[in-house]
C-alpha cells in the first residue's frame, strides 16, 4: 500500500490539482447529469463529456500559470454570486440573533443585532447616517 501511495505522489508531483473552477466545473456536471436524468436529452449528454474532460485536463495539467490565471478570472467572475450566497448563509445561521440590513448609499451589509424596534445606523463603510426598523 504504501509502493501506491508513493507512486500517486510521485505522479501527482507538479499538477496543478483541484481549484474553485474545477470544483466549479465539477458542480455543473452533477448539475447538468441530474436533469439530463429526467429530460435524457442528447444535447446535455454531449455537453456533459466536455466538461468533465476540461475539468480533469486542468486537474493534470503542469502549466500552473495558466491554470491559476483561469481560476482568478472564474473567481472575479462569481464574486457577487458567492458574496450573496455567503450573506444568505450567516442570516439564516444567526437568524436568531442578527439582522442583515444594506447601506442605503454604498450598499455595504451591515450586522445588525436582532432588537426589535427603529434605531440609526452608521455605516462603517462609508460613514452615511441611516435608519433601520427591525420587526423581530
Amino acid at each position: 500500500m504504501d509502493k501506491l501511495k508513493a507512486r500517486l505522489a510521485a505522479f501527482m508531483s507538479g499538477r496543478y490539482g483541484m481549484d474553485d473552477l474545477n470544483k466549479g466545473l465539477v458542480g455543473l456536471y452533477v448539475v447538468i447529469l441530474l436533469v439530463n436524468l429526467g429530460l435524457k436529452s442528447q444535447i446535455l449528454s454531449a455537453l456533459i463529456w466536455p466538461i468533465m474532460v476540461y475539468a480533469i485536463y486542468r486537474t493534470y495539467s503542469r502549466d500552473h500559470a495558466r491554470r491559476s490565471a483561469e481560476n482568478d478570472k472564474y473567481l472575479a467572475l462569481t464574486k457577487p454570486l458567492r458574496r450573496r450566497l455567503s450573506i444568505a448563509r450567516r442570516a439564516i445561521a444567526g437568524f436568531k440573533s442578527y439582522r442583515y440590513r444594506s447601506c442605503p448609499h454604498c450598499k455595504a451589509t451591515i450586522e445588525l443585532p436582532a432588537r426589535k424596534g427603529s434605531r440609526s445606523i452608521i455605516c462603517p463603510k462609508c460613514k452615511t447616517e441611516f435608519e433601520v426598523r427591525i420587526r423581530v
